[in-house]
């Protein structure tokens, strides 16, 4: 972390440049602090408009099929079938949270299939796609990083 500046006792450009060291220094933390707080926005985005929207998992690629019977089981409770979506009960899209490990954060899921899910599907099912995290950006961290620098200005 960068040590505290005395605005007072610097030239107008000094000031701007201690300003920007000190934003640059604490992004990291400003960017995992805003995932953290927007935690249930940025699941409902891997949830609702990857999984669902779309049915795919974290590098595009489509989750996978549903037999004839799981179709005509979903059709007869007017749920989608065109793709899957893995929100049949909706529990396991809401066993959804954001894991930080370090700088570096991801999405887990904690429902009792998760672990079979992953097996079936791969470790992607649960990761953001690059879509999505570009939605997170533009959504969520973009505002927050520029308020940020502003106040740090």
């Amino acid at each position: 972390m960068c040590a505290k500046f005395d605005k007072n006792n610097m030239d107008p450009i000094e000031k701007k440049i201690q300003a920007l060291k000190h934003f640059q220094n604490n992004a990291k933390k400003i960017v995992l602090n805003e995932i953290k707080q927007k935690e249930k926005q940025i699941v409902w985005k891997v949830t609702l408009g990857q999984m669902w929207q779309k049915g795919e998992d974290g590098l595009g690629q489509q989750i996978g099929r549903y037999t004839a019977r799981t179709i005509e089981i979903k059709q007869a409770k007017g749920q989608r079938t065109d793709h899957m979506t893995l929100r049949d009960t909706e529990d396991y899209h809401k066993s959804g949270r954001i894991d930080i490990q370090g700088d570096a954060f991801s999405v887990v899921f904690d429902d009792w299939k998760s672990e079979k899910l992953r097996d079936d599907y791969g470790e992607a099912i649960e990761s953001p796609s690059d879509e999505t995290m570009q939605a997170v950006i533009d959504n969520f961290l973009r505002k927050r990083m520029e308020t940020e620098l502003r106040k740090n200005l």
